[in-house]
């Protein structure tokens, strides 16, 4: 899975076969050089989801509703959902929490959209975590993560799979030990090249933007230099 956030780019990685592609609310950072992911609004991601689905011919088109349009209120949820999917063409939505969101995305299910979930590091929440660095390092937190993976309605098939970024390796393998292919399929940031047994991989593309530089994906210069 690869972001994309216009047409010119979704092209190139639909035609070069990528599964599943993701209009993330990432391109508050990379298209209009926000510091965070919470600026974008609804209306902006439904403008660069249906430029990703104009491009579009066999990829998977995941849309992330943004900041302030699923929390604390399902019936929100459910409008900005239903805006996403109509407006855009999309094919699913992606939401970030664990059980704080449960009722969200019960009712967004209810209406028959697919659902991702996005556990571990969640953009939205920086101004929480204070930094974008890797999450449940502490075992309060690591266990919480394992309930939330485990948690109606982010398993048993009901939401579509679980992105867990910014994880230690050794808190993904418990999470499939204590989950398991049973429950969810887990795409990881990362974790494709490091030995844990992840279903697909995410990258975020990051444009030209050093500061973000995360150290699970490859920095690439302008010029080709990594």
């Amino acid at each position: 899975m690869l972001t994309a956030y216009d047409f010119s780019m979704a092209k190139i990685v639909d035609e070069a076969g990528m599964d599943i592609l993701l209009v993330g609310d990432s391109a508050s950072n990379v298209m209009a050089g926000h510091e965070t992911t919470l600026p974008i609004t609804l209306d902006q991601m439904i403008y660069h989801a249906s430029a990703v689905v104009r491009a579009v011919k066999r990829a998977f088109v995941v849309v992330d509703i943004p900041f302030g349009n699923y929390q604390g209120n399902s019936s929100e949820a459910l409008r900005s959902a239903i805006r996403i999917m109509k407006e855009s063409g999309a094919h699913a939505v992606k939401v970030e929490g664990g059980a704080e969101i449960k009722e969200s995305v019960l009712r967004i299910l209810s209406a028959g959209v697919p659902v991702m979930g996005h556990l571990g590091l969640t953009p939205q929440s920086i101004y929480k975590f204070g930094t974008y660095t890797v999450r449940a390092r502490e075992e309060e937190e690591a266990e919480k993560l394992i309930e939330d993976a485990k948690r109606e309605p982010l398993h048993a098939g009901l939401s579509m799979n679980c992105i867990q970024p910014a994880k230690p390796v050794g808190l993904m393998c418990r999470t499939f030990d204590r989950v398991g292919n049973l429950f969810c399929e887990a795409c990881g940031c990362g974790f494709t090249s490091r030995g844990v047994p992840v279903e697909g991989g995410v990258e975020v593309r990051l444009g030209a933007r050093k500061k973000h530089n995360l150290r699970h994906g490859p920095y690439y210069s302008l010029g080709g230099e990594r």
